[in-house]
Order: structure tokens, then sequence, then C-alpha cells
């Protein structure tokens, strides 16, 4: 056999895999939702849901290196729903399992056994439910991505189908170009590393159709496909060229070598194990492999989708700029999923079949009960502000402004605000306790200072230190809240200025992970004295 038989009518038993598979990926993702707090990045999300649409477009970009649409998304569904941690997850949670039943029907387009074997594997895949557990674009990606992988296999399917002995070629239709385009400009709008998922699948459309003369008829529906694409993202690109001249001239993530993709894979695939990890890449080029014999087609675009976009990023990373991280990878997982459950659903022997799917389930089971059990993945702004209000004492209305927190990089106020209104210590006075982000609170774009990450977030070397003597004047104590090794202050100059002028620093604390630090100061002795002295005076 050198094609794949005809996808039959949907059936009541594909419907109670469907159902079964995202009601497994529904538990999984809403289990422990909110057991940990918002992290930084969630932080970002948070206050670029609140800005106004205008701003979504104009400022939101300069802040968060995405577009709009995901956050666009998410201020409606905080309208709704409110903004706590729980609420704003659960966006990401539906999604991912939207994205699970989507990974179902593309696997069925090529064997009901590929279906809900990807389905299984895609519902229980830690890293799928760590980023369903995050109020981030990433479960939107991966949406996309399972979108366009969709569409692109039923065209590459129907372009290649040969009904009867006589070949002829069978055009692809609406149900099949109407995901790939929803797919494709959804990425786009989601994820700037997306332009390596297009690129790849036109790379695959564009070897197709050199090697395979009877999908040729398919080049025009291709190209007006791929025009209605560019048409939909057209108005963001002017902003995503601003966004690649600002990480091409200063950016926080570093030249990949080969231990940190190593991590960066066995994050995506290895089931908190690096062997696995590699184990599983290689099963997974065996079921391209095997899938070849079938139908080089289809194998060819599940390559492509699922190591194309990875390479090209790697390449990037090593010759131009680094921009390789697993999480921006993220939409090559539902091609990754399909060829790895095509080589499991195509091993011959039932009795194999059957051990591996029930070792690659126990697998599963670990990895995500140590996911779900462990509540020390993100950085932990509960036991910060519940250290930092226990050293501040009883606040009120008349002691609030005796505190100030300074925070570098100013970003860091985000999450520290969400959790101050949001935690268990909810308190209205904890809210009026002053917190100032340095050089300027966030955001702070146009400043004549480096910025390592975004446009509004400025390292403080070049500022005007005097500027935080009028911040601290008149405190009774200051909490200073930074990272260890900081990109944004990595001499501790704010540290060592409010030591060398008039503060002593009376505790210090760590909190991981995310490297916080917590330094308390009071006016030194001296400092206390003088002040004294001069109200006497005065």
């Amino acid at each position: 056999m050198n094609r794949l038989h005809p996808v039959p009518s949907l059936t009541r038993l594909d419907w109670f895999y469907v159902i079964a598979i995202s009601a497994l990926a529904a538990w999984l993702r809403f289990t422990s939702i909110a057991s940990e707090p918002f992290w930084i990045d969630e932080g970002y999300s948070w206050w670029d849901a609140q800005q106004s649409l205008h701003d979504l477009w104009a400022l939101v970009p300069q802040c968060d290196p995405h577009p709009p649409l995901y956050f666009l998304l998410l201020k409606g569904w905080m309208n709704l729903f409110g903004d706590g941690a729980a609420a704003m997850r659960a966006l990401s949670a539906i999604i991912g399992v939207a994205t699970t039943s989507v990974v179902f029907f593309a696997g069925r387009e090529i064997g009901r056994r590929v279906a809900w074997i990807s389905g299984l594997l895609f519902a229980a895949a830690p890293f799928q439910i760590y980023f369903a557990h995050e109020a981030r674009p990433y479960a939107l990606l991966c949406f996309g991505a399972s979108l366009m992988l969709l569409g692109a296999i039923r065209v590459t399917r129907s372009i290649t189908n040969r009904q009867t002995s006589h070949p002829e070629t069978v055009q692809p239709s609406m149900r099949a170009w109407l995901p790939l385009i929803v797919g494709g400009a959804m990425v786009l709008w989601t994820n700037n590393t997306s332009v390596l998922l297009l690129a790849s699948l036109t790379i695959a459309f564009v070897l197709i159709f050199c090697f395979d003369r009877d999908s040729r008829s398919a080049v025009r529906a291709t190209l007006l496909c791929g025009l209605v694409i560019l048409i939909l993202w057209a108005p963001y690109i002017p902003e995503l060229i601003n966004q690649a001249r600002g990480v091409s001239a200063d950016f926080w993530i570093q030249r990949p070598n080969l231990w940190g993709m190593t991590e960066e894979f066995r994050y995506m695939f290895g089931l908190n194990s690096g062997p696995a990890g590699w184990w599983m890449i290689f099963i997974m080029l065996c079921g391209v492999g095997l899938l070849w014999r079938l139908n080089w087609q289809m194998a060819l675009m599940l390559l492509a989708l699922a190591v194309f976009p990875a390479l090209m990023n790697i390449a990037i990373s090593l010759t131009v700029k680094p921009i390789f991280i697993s999480r921006a990878l993220i939409g090559i997982v539902p091609a990754f999923t399909l060829a790895f459950a095509v080589a499991i659903a195509l091993v011959q022997s039932q009795v194999l079949r059957v051990i591996l799917v029930l070792l690659l389930a126990f697998m599963h089971i670990n990895a995500v009960h140590g996911l779900l059990n462990t509540h020390n993945l993100k950085e932990p702004w509960d036991e910060l502000a519940t250290k930092m209000l226990q050293e501040n004492g009883p606040v009120t209305k008349n002691t609030a402004n005796d505190t100030i927190i300074l925070m570098i990089s100013n970003e860091l106020v985000l999450p520290l605000t969400h959790m101050l209104s949001h935690g268990p210590f909810v308190s209205r006075n904890a809210m009026m306790i002053p917190r100032q982000g340095l050089p300027a609170n966030y955001p702070a774009p146009g400043l004549d200072l480096r910025y390592p990450s975004g446009k509004c977030d400025p390292a403080v070397m070049g500022m005007d230190y005097k500027t935080i003597n009028a911040m601290v004047a008149g405190r009774k104590q200051v909490f200073f809240i930074t990272r260890r090794n900081n990109t944004y202050d990595p001499n501790n100059s704010i540290r060592s200025y409010l030591l060398e002028h008039g503060w002593r620093e009376t505790s210090m604390a760590i909190f991981q992970p995310g490297d916080l630090e917590l330094f308390r100061f009071v006016p030194s002795a001296e400092a206390s004295a003088n002040a004294a002295t001069n109200s006497s005076a005065q």
C-alpha cells in the first residue's frame, strides 16, 4: 500500500475517544491551577490586559515582546471572570483542552489508532499542562499551530489522494484550507518566532509541488491561502520590525550551547528525564520514516512542522541573535506528537504496541504527578510578600508612608502588586505602602538608558542616583527587592548607594526559584541622630 485509505465519517467511537481524552486534558489542566502565585511574566499579562485598546496596540508591544492577540482575548476574559490567578489561567487551560481535541482530529487524518494515541499523549504531556497553568500566550500559540497542522495534513492528504486506478488529484476543500488559514494567522498574531512555523510550512509545500506533479493543481489555491494569511497579518508587520530591531540591539536570552539546548528539549519532551527526551526525538523521527513509506508528502509535512522551526531557531540563535527558548517552540509539539504516535501506531506486533503504550502512560503519569505536586516551579511572591509584611508590622493609613518598597527591575512591581491585592493576606492597607520601580516606575519607555528586555524596563546604569534620596527621605524603613546577578543592576549599585547614604541593612532573604532577594534597610544610628538634631533645631 502506497497511500492512506480515505478518512471515514466520524463514528460514535470517535466521539467517545475525543470526549474522554478532552475530559482527561481538562482534569489535568485545571488541577492545582492556582496553587502557585503569579510570576513576573504573568505579571506582564495582568498589566497588559488592563490597558486600553489603543495601548494594547501602541504601548504593550514595546513592553511585552508578543503580538497583542492573546492580551486582547485576556482583557475580555478578565472583564467576565476577574483577574485572580485561577480566573486568568483558566483561559489557557480551556485553550489547552481545545488543542488536545484538534490534535486528535489531526491524528485521525492519518488513522484512528494515531488519533487516540496522539490525543492521549498530548492530553498528559507535562510541558502542555505547565503552560495551561500560565496566563501567557503559549497555549494560544500551540492551539494555532495545531489548527495549522490539521489544515496542512488535510490539504496534503487531499492533493495526494488517488481515489481510482487512474490517478487523479482531489482538490482540497474549505474543510482543509480554513483551519490552515485561521491557525496560520493566529500563530503570527501570538508569537513573533511563529514566522519560522510558516516558513517551514512553505518549504514543505514547495518540496511537495517540486517532486509531485499531480499535486501542482493545488498551487494556486495554496498561494491564495498564503496571501490571505499575509493580509491578515500585515497590520502587525511594522511593529514586528520594530521589535526585531530591539531584540537585535539588546536581549536577555543567552546564546545556546549543547547543554542548554539539551535542557530545553528535555523540558519539552523528556518527561523529567534527559535521556527520555532524546529517545522520544528518535522515536518521532522513526514515525516520520514509517509514515514516509505510506505517504511521503504527509511525512514531509510532519517533519517540516516538528523539526524545521527548531533547526531554524537554533541557526538564528547561533549566527544572528539568541532567540532559542523552549516555550517559544511550543508550536512544534502538535506535529511532534503526531509523528511520535505514528511510530507507536504502526508497530506490527499488537503485544509490543500495547507494551509501548502502557510504558508511555506510566512515564506520563509519573511526570504529571511530579508536576502537579510540586509547588516551587514559579517565583514565590507569596512567601516574599508574607516575609516583608511580617517585618513591616501592622500597616495603617498613618504608617503606610513610613515604608517604601524599591524594586529593580521595575517590572517586579507587577507580580508583587498582584500578590498584595490577591494573596491570602489581602489588605487594602498593605496596598497603600508606596512601591517604586527603579530607575522609574513601570512602564518607562524612552529613557536614555539600556533596555535588556523590551522598552519599558530600563537598567539603572546611567540613572541619576540622587533621585533615590527623594524617594527614601523621611522613611523609617526601606524594602529593596531585586534578583541575584540582576542584569538590570549587575554591580548591585542600588544596595551600595543606600548603604553609603545613611541606611543600615537589617535583614536579607533569598527566595527560590527566581533568585529573588529581599533586603530591609533602616536609618543608621548616625543618620537617625542627625535627623533628631535637625528636628529639635527646627
